[in-house]
Formats: structure tokens, C-alpha cells, sequence
């Protein structure tokens, strides 16, 4: 599977992020929504939880 960037974020001092607009609009994304952190084999993974 071939990757594909869709932006970078820096960590804030208060260890937030922002997410960058290609990937809000992307996957339509929409402020209170829940963004789920995993691990899969030693990746940092991240996607949108679809169970609200």
C-alpha cells in the first residue's frame, strides 16, 4: 500500500494538535467528533470513531 502525506502537525506545549485542513475536509471531519489513537506494528495510528 502505497502512502500518501496529507499534512504535519506540531504538538503544542499543552500537547495538542491541530488537524490540518486537507485531512479535515478529507474525511469530513467536524469539531466534538472522537479521533481514536492506536498502535499497529509500532505505527502511531489514528482514525475517526464511527461508534458515537
Amino acid at each position: 500500500m502505497a502512502k500518501e502525506i496529507l499534512g504535519t502537525s506540531k504538538i503544542s506545549s499543552k500537547f495538542q494538535i491541530t488537524v490540518p485542513k486537507e485531512v479535515r475536509e478529507r474525511f469530513k471531519l467536524k469539531a466534538e467528533e472522537i479521533l481514536v489513537f492506536s498502535v499497529e506494528d509500532g505505527k502511531l495510528v489514528l482514525w475517526k470513531n464511527v461508534q458515537q
